[in-house]
């Protein structure tokens, strides 16, 4: 019997090396995780006293970052100084890198009422969770994850900040701009994203296809001469008068960019899950590497988000 609990606990001592070797040191052992999950425990305000006796609601700088809400600082200073760099935070939770692998990053919740800290519990398990793993290229892989997902270790993400950088990543409108009908850098493009990744935008009756039509129709009145028709006419009080363009070339457009195979990626996803498509923007998407290649992928899909 001696044996055997010696047997086992060097397994356990084994699988908690082997598991700190592939993703870095666990977080349960940091003392304010311990306090995070204490706090669940106990009443809000009892909760706050785990952390800092200051106002919750006031603000603090974090070094190189903006200032943040004081319930959010005790958690990301606490991190900080066990090693794990701080990369940002978002309304409902904090990214560091993960200690020795570059290649991970850890999410935690932040303190909060207990209801927003069970949602954002639940954001973590739903990302997860292999169903949402295994049903989209759009998903960075998740790696390790605390019993309750308090925090999960995800593969990192090289975030997108900028509309120029996302539109690589979408073919049918390269391939538009490379023909002249719309701009490098122009407005179209984060105009008409939100509608394009709409999932009515394909009923031709949708708001969605009405508005993603009309940017593209307007783009094309700036371009006297090359879809068969002399230019735009004004009326006498300086109005531009839109008329239709011929041969539908405004319809042919409008169905390449919503048949771009990214576009239906996202669109497909979003329905899937059901999952709001407001908060798809830079700052929110990222790429990682995979057989050499770029893929586009959500940092934060919005689960609990309706």
């Amino acid at each position: 019997m001696k044996l055997l609990l010696e047997n086992w606990r060097r397994f356990l001592k084994e699988a908690s090396s082997s598991e700190e070797r592939y993703f870095g040191p666990n977080p349960d052992n940091i003392p304010c995780i311990i306090n995070l999950r204490k706090a669940l425990d106990v009443p809000y305000t009892v909760g706050m006293k785990l952390w800092s006796e200051e106002e919750p609601s006031r603000m603090a700088p974090i070094e190189g970052s903006p200032y943040m809400p004081m319930r959010q600082v005790p958690l990301i200073k606490c991190l900080i100084d066990a090693g794990f760099n701080f990369l940002g935070a978002g309304s409902y939770r904090a990214t560091f890198d993960v200690p020795g692998h570059p290649e991970l990053v850890l999410k935690t919740t932040h303190f909060s009422s207990h209801d927003e800290m069970e949602r954002n519990m639940r954001m973590n398990k739903k990302e997860a969770q292999a169903y949402y793993q295994t049903a989209s290229d759009l998903v960075p892989k998740v790696y390790a994850a605390a019993k309750d997902y308090l925090w999960i270790i995800s593969e990192k993400v090289v975030v997108i900040n900028a509309w120029d950088a996302l539109k690589e990543f979408f073919p049918a409108w390269l391939d538009l701009v490379e023909r002249g009908i719309f701009k490098e850098s122009g407005p179209e493009f984060p105009d008409l994203f939100g509608w394009l990744i709409d999932r009515n935008v394909e009923d031709i009756q949708s708001n969605a296809y009405k508005k993603a039509r009309e940017i593209v129709i307007f783009a094309l009145l700036d371009k006297p001469g090359t879809y068969g028709w002399e230019g735009p006419r004004w009326s006498e009080h300086g109005e531009r008068l839109t008329e239709p363009i011929m041969e539908k070339e405004d319809e042919i457009i409008i169905n390449q960019l919503i048949n771009d195979p990214m576009f239906k990626m996202i669109r497909d996803s979003l329905a899937k899950f059901d999952l709001p498509s407001w908060d798809i923007r830079p700052g929110n998407v990222g790429y990682v590497r995979k057989n050499g290649e770029k893929q586009l992928v959500i940092l934060d899909p919005g689960f609990e988000l309706h």
